[in-house]
C-alpha cells in the first residue's frame, strides 16, 4: 500500500514499533518452506475447470478423474525425467506400469512436452478435494457437477489425467 498512501503507511509501520522509514525496509524474504505443492496443485485444477465453466456457461459438469496406471506413471516419470528426457528411455523404465496399448507411449510424450506437479494425488485424495470445491463449481455454473470414475460409460472418461480432468460441458438436453 506503501506507493499508495504512503504517509499513512509509515504512520502504521511506525506504531507497529519500527524506527527506520517503510519505504526503506527490506522486502520479505520467499520462503519455500511455507509453500504445500498439494494446495498450489488443487488450486491450479480448480481454476482449469471453473475457467471451462465461465467461458462456457453450461447446464452441467462432469468430472472424470484419472486411471491409477496414469497416476503411477507421473510418479515414475517425476523419477525419471531428472535422468533423461527421452520418451524412450522414459518408457523402458517404466516397465511395470499396466496401460492400455499405445496409451503409455502417447501420456509420456505428453508429458516430456510439459510439466508435471511434484505431488501426485491418491484418486480418494482428488476425489475429497473436488468434493470440497463441489459447492463453489455449481455456484459458478448454472447445473449440477459430477466427479465420476474412469470407468464410467462416456468417451470421456478415459482422458482425465492427475490434476487434469476430464471436464465435459454438458447443456440443458443432456
Amino acid at each position: 500500500l506503501t506507493p499508495f498512501i504512503p504517509h499513512a503507511c509509515e504512520e502504521a509501520w511506525h506504531l507497529l514499533g519500527h524506527v527506520e522509514f517503510i519505504s526503506t525496509a527490506q522486502w520479505p524474504a520467499h520462503d519455500d518452506t511455507e509453500m504445500d505443492i498439494r494446495l498450489e496443485a488443487l488450486e491450479e485444477m480448480v481454476r482449469f475447470i471453473a475457467e471451462a465453466v465461465r467461458k462456457h456457461g453450461p447446464a452441467g459438469v462432469k468430472l472424470f478423474l484419472a486411471d491409477d496406471w496414469k497416476r503411477r506413471a507421473y510418479e515414475e516419470f517425476d523419477k525419471l525425467v531428472g535422468k533423461t528426457r527421452r520418451p524412450e528411455e522414459i518408457l523402458r523404465g517404466m516397465g511395470g506400469i499396466k496401460a492400455p496399448p499405445g496409451e503409455l507411449d502417447r501420456l509420456v510424450k505428453f508429458l516430456v512436452k510439459g510439466r508435471t506437479p511434484g505431488y501426485v494425488p491418491t484418486l480418494e485424495e482428488e476425489r475429497a478435494w473436488l468434493e470440497q470445491s463441489l459447492p463453489y463449481l455449481e455456484r459458478i455454473s448454472s447445473g449440477k457437477v459430477e466427479i465420476l470414475m474412469p470407468d464410467a460409460d462416456h468417451p470421456r472418461a478415459k482422458s482425465g489425467l492427475p490434476w487434469r480432468l476430464a471436464v465435459v460441458l454438458c447443456n440443458g438436453s443432456r
